[in-house]
């Protein structure tokens, strides 16, 4: 019988021998003291890394706001930017301009302010849910 290489143990943990071929190494280690050690040593080293693959495993969580996205009402919010359209073509072109400068910076801002507060409700409720405080 030819020795055992410890890729071919290797390969009977992973299961990856033909039956015949695993058979042979099974033999040959449990008549060798030397292969016994060696393929207890793999298993043991098998079973580590597995547990440590098993453990670095990402694992998204996702969390489905419950609390409506928007309590903005839509319709006078449309109605409103179409009275301004419609104000703003009949204005000078000068005044037309500064309303409209007025108006984009209120809605940044809002909007930021919107997002910024919604941002700090995720994380206090993403900190309360795993305990952790930042």
């Amino acid at each position: 019988m030819k020795p055992i290489d410890p890729a071919e143990i290797s390969a009977l943990i992973d299961g990856e021998l033909p039956a015949e071929h695993a058979e042979q190494v099974r033999r040959a280690i449990a008549e060798d003291p030397a292969l016994r050690r060696e393929y207890e040593e793999m298993v043991a080293l098998d079973a580590n890394l597995k547990a440590h693959a098993e453990a670095a495993v990402f694992r998204p969580r996702v969390v489905i706001a419950v609390e409506p996205a928007a309590s903005v009402p839509l319709v006078p919010l449309v109605i409103g930017c179409l009275l301004l359209r419609l104000v703003l073509k009949t204005t000078p072109l000068l005044v037309g301009t500064g309303l409209e400068i007025c108006v984009l910076v209120f809605f940044v801002g809002w909007t930021l302010q919107r997002l910024l507060a919604a941002s700090e409700r995720e994380g206090r409720r993403l900190d309360h849910a795993t305990g952790t405080a930042l």
